[in-house]
């Protein structure tokens, strides 16, 4: 895919990342109003305590409307941002033109440097990193899933034993 739009003339290279940019973020934000819905009763809960998110956050309280366009230029927190406008329910008169900037500029970098270095990089052998990176990252995601769960048993069991000690402290007193 990536070489059939390397192959394209500038600007419709141009266009068909801009399209991809916009369908990407409008998805995000509408899956953000739709979390905002009651995310706390929802399996997505997660995302909005998730660290990406809370930065993303910060992002968005510190920089306002400009953060949307802004994450188009940052790797990771690009979709927390769009996210968050979806939960907080940003105006679409005003995320719209902000999105569609920052899509602008997304689709600027890709298609004029982004994809020509993925591309060599990918073809010079770095499908293996893709791939050890990917590996990495489950791992890691694996690894955090199984501490947090280990965690919760040991302060299930605390809170259990803890409970008879305050009520026996209560009643000695």
């Amino acid at each position: 895919m990536i070489d059939r739009i390397l192959e394209l003339p500038l600007i419709w290279a141009w266009g068909v990342l801009w399209c991809v940019a916009m369908l990407r973020a409008n998805l995000i934000h509408w899956m953000g109003r739709g979390l905002g819905k009651g995310a706390e009763h929802s399996r997505f809960s997660g995302m909005l305590t998730s660290p990406m998110y809370v930065s993303a956050q910060a992002m968005a309280e510190r920089w306002g409307i400009i953060a949307v366009p802004l994450s188009f230029m940052t790797v990771g927190v690009q979709s927390f941002v769009q996210l968050w406008a979806g939960v907080t329910l940003m105006p679409l008169r005003r995320y719209l033109p902000a999105v569609m900037v920052g899509a602008a500029i997304w689709a600027t970098i890709y298609a004029t440097v982004g994809l020509a270095v993925f591309a060599a990089w990918v073809g010079a052998g770095g499908g293996w990193a893709i791939a050890a990176l990917v590996a990495v990252a489950a791992l890691v995601i694996w690894a955090r899933g199984r501490r947090q769960r280990a965690q919760s048993a040991v302060d299930a069991t605390v809170q259990e034993h803890a409970a008879p000690i305050r009520v026996r402290e209560a009643v000695e007193a």
